[in-house]
């Protein structure tokens, strides 16, 4: 790490109170237990998918006894309006998701580096 870095770190650990030593091995563990969080995040939306997916091969299924062909050829739209929707809801909401891919292999592969981006984000340089 630079003089900087160094500066910035003892600076937030003043702040907070504590040593820098502390801080920094706290931040590591962080940068596990974040990257944990958003691969939770990514099954999450993985799940509502096939929700998603099972509700609409549901609804495109014969009902028994009923001379339409499929739930959405009713007459009623809104089903096919709410399920248009929560697609595209969940569309973005997943490319958002897989845009944390790689800080998710930063967090288990390099933490040192998660740790001190977090660092210079929180603290600006007093000039």
């Amino acid at each position: 790490m630079n003089e900087q870095a160094l500066k910035l770190i003892d600076s937030l650990s003043q702040k907070l109170g504590t040593t820098s030593e502390y801080l920094w091995g706290i931040l590591i563990k962080q940068a596990l237990v974040d990257s944990v969080i958003r691969i939770g995040y990514i099954l999450f939306l993985i799940c509502c998918g096939l929700v998603l997916w099972k509700v609409h091969k549901k609804l495109l299924e014969k009902p028994a006894g009923d001379s339409y062909d499929t739930y959405y050829e009713q007459g009623n739209h809104t089903p096919a309006l709410i399920m248009v929707i929560m697609g595209i809801v969940w569309l973005i909401c997943s490319v958002v998701a897989l845009s944390f891919i790689c800080k998710i292999f930063t967090g288990f592969y390099n933490p040192e580096y998660f740790a001190l981006d977090k660092i210079l984000s929180s603290i600006k340089p007093s000039n």
